[in-house]
């Protein structure tokens, strides 16, 4: 529509009208993300919020195919599957060395305590005479 003088009269309305068509009717989507994220820490109550997070993707993905049984096992999957379960192998590692680690740095110290304690009780005592 143009106006008498010939512009535009409603420039923006088409913005303004497919703004408003992409908003929410309803707030059931959200509303189930909270409903799903309630279970999950209510039944695994000291997960991290990755482990919750990868929950969530995880029973979206069944609930989008169906059934886990209907997931096509890609090779894409396959291959995504086997390198999380190299980086767990990874992560694992790595924290049993970090505790034997810290466990043999303890044991060390106690050794060295130990050692001066020893040393100490070994040594004759000097005494100090004050004239």
């Amino acid at each position: 529509m143009v106006d008498t003088a010939g512009e535009k009269k409603y420039e923006h309305l088409g913005y303004i009208a497919k703004a408003a068509l992409t908003l929410s009717h309803g707030s059931a989507a959200p509303e189930r993300g909270f409903s799903v994220n309630n279970a999950l820490t209510q039944e695994k109550g000291s997960l991290a919020e990755r482990s919750i997070v990868a929950l969530r993707v995880f029973k979206e993905a069944i609930r989008f195919f169906g059934s886990c049984t209907n997931v096509p096992m890609t090779k894409d999957l396959l291959q995504s599957v086997k390198r999380a379960h190299a980086e767990y192998a990874i992560m694992l590692y790595s924290l049993r060395m970090n505790v034997s680690d810290s466990y043999l740095n303890k044991k060390k110290g106690r050794r060295n305590k130990l050692k001066k304690r020893n040393e100490l009780r070994r040594k004759p005592e000097v005494l100090c005479l004050n004239s």
